[in-house]
């Protein structure tokens, strides 16, 4: 960044470039009878290209504007190969879309302004444009842009010294997962996924309220409610021929709370500790695109429920620090277009303790064991005949336990 004329410009460009080479092969081997073997070879490669230019400046006081443009340019490039043996050697699997060239170019232009408007209450908006055109060529060929607008406007009220309460309304605009545009199958899950070159963005209005309270010596509560209507959402949609696959429908609406608290452990007789705790309640629904029925639905990350209990002390006048975290989500439920799978697990699903030395030889040195306890995965998988309006064709119960494991690492200059 640096200072031009009355502001203050910044330039950021990223260029990113992967390429993965992918090798997965399932077995089944019974004891006897049929077997079944099976081989996917994948060589993805993926190209990132970002620049994008911040201009700050205030032409007037107390009015603060920042200018910002960006340029994006996506690429996806899929080579697939898939191969099966039920009995008389490997034949190869023909699997339309599944090498499938994926290009996106995106600009965005928007304008920021901030505003102190009282002693209490401050103001802030944005005001911005996306375009995007995205090209697909494979087995379905497609070229389509979009110019989609999109910003925020908030306002905040100190009501307080320790107390501030804030509002915001925001349009947003999501980004595609180009995995999504080509096809892919997997022997180990019994699952297999069409190519969709018709997939866009979501787009996402969301409203929020918080408030946010002070108390004591370094300690916070901040809670949350928001309302999300999510405009061409990408979930599992039925496809012709019986498949699946990533599309887009009209709608999914969320709802939740968010609850932050922050605890200085001085107050308890623990110097140099911090207690946070944090508590997720989530709902989200959406029309299900199989049955047409409204029901409950959950996004990769978006537990209905999480919660998370952290504590670190900093022990006075040494090098030393430890501390643990202990986190439980529930409810994780993925509909599929035969099958329902209910992910659960018993016991506490993270839990983690550390030990830290933060001067050995000018580096920080730090012990962790995680699942200290192990961890218990559970599983339940239900599979219809045709598909989920159909009959119980039948059940998959799995059970895995996994032991406890341990870090070491050493981290800065020496």
């Amino acid at each position: 960044s640096r200072a031009l004329g009355e502001g203050e410009l910044k330039l950021i460009a990223l260029l990113r470039r992967a390429t993965t080479d992918g090798i997965s092969r399932y077995s089944d081997l019974p004891s006897a009878g049929d077997h079944y073997l099976h081989e996917s070879l994948s060589a993805p490669e993926e190209n990132e290209f970002i620049f994008r230019s911040e201009y700050a400046f205030e032409p007037f006081e107390g009015h603060q504007f920042e200018l910002a443009g960006e340029l994006v340019e996506n690429t996806l490039r899929t080579q697939s190969r898939f191969r099966e043996d039920v009995g008389g050697g490997f034949v190869d699997l023909m699997i339309a879309g599944s090498d499938t060239d994926v290009d996106e170019e995106r600009a965005e232009l928007s304008l920021q302004y901030s505003r102190v408007l009282t002693e209490v209450l401050s103001f802030q908006a944005s005001l911005g444009s996306e375009y995007s055109k995205i090209s697909v060529s494979g087995d379905e060929s497609r070229s389509e842009s979009f110019v989609r607008p999109k910003g925020f406007v908030s306002l905040s009220w100190a009501q307080s010294e320790h107390l501030r309460i804030r509002s915001r309304l925001e349009r947003s605009v999501g980004q595609l997962d180009f995995y999504d545009f080509a096809s892919s199958t997997n022997a180990n899950d019994g699952t297999s996924l069409g190519g969709n070159a018709n997939l866009v963005p979501d787009q996402t209005w969301r409203a929020e309220l918080s408030l946010e309270r002070q108390f004591g010596l370094g300690n916070s509560l901040t809670v949350t409610l928001f309302d999300e209507r999510i405009e061409d959402f990408i979930t599992f949609v039925p496809m012709p021929g019986g498949g699946e696959g990533k599309g887009n429908i009209d709608s999914l609406d969320s709802r939740g709370i968010d609850v932050n608290l922050t605890v200085n452990t001085e107050f308890f007789g623990v110097p140099g500790g911090k207690l946070d705790l944090l508590a997720e309640l989530h709902s989200d629904e959406l029309e299900d695109p199989l049955t047409g029925e409204v029901r409950d639905y959950r996004r990769n990350g978006y537990n209905p429920e999480r919660y998370q209990f952290s504590f670190r002390q900093d022990v006075p006048q040494t090098p030393w620090a430890w501390g643990l975290i202990l986190e439980e989500r529930r409810g994780n439920i993925t509909y599929r277009r035969n099958s329902i799978r209910d992910n659960d697990h018993s016991g506490l699903q993270a839990h983690l303790f550390f030990v830290e030395h933060k001067d050995l030889w000018g580096m920080v040195a730090k012990l962790e064991v995680e699942d200290l306890f192990g961890f218990t995965y559970e599983g339940e998988r239900t599979w219809f005949a045709g598909d989920r309006g159909g009959e119980v064709s039948r059940r998959e119960i799995s059970r895995r336990h996994s032991p406890w494991v341990a870090r070491l690492s050493l981290s800065g200059t020496f």
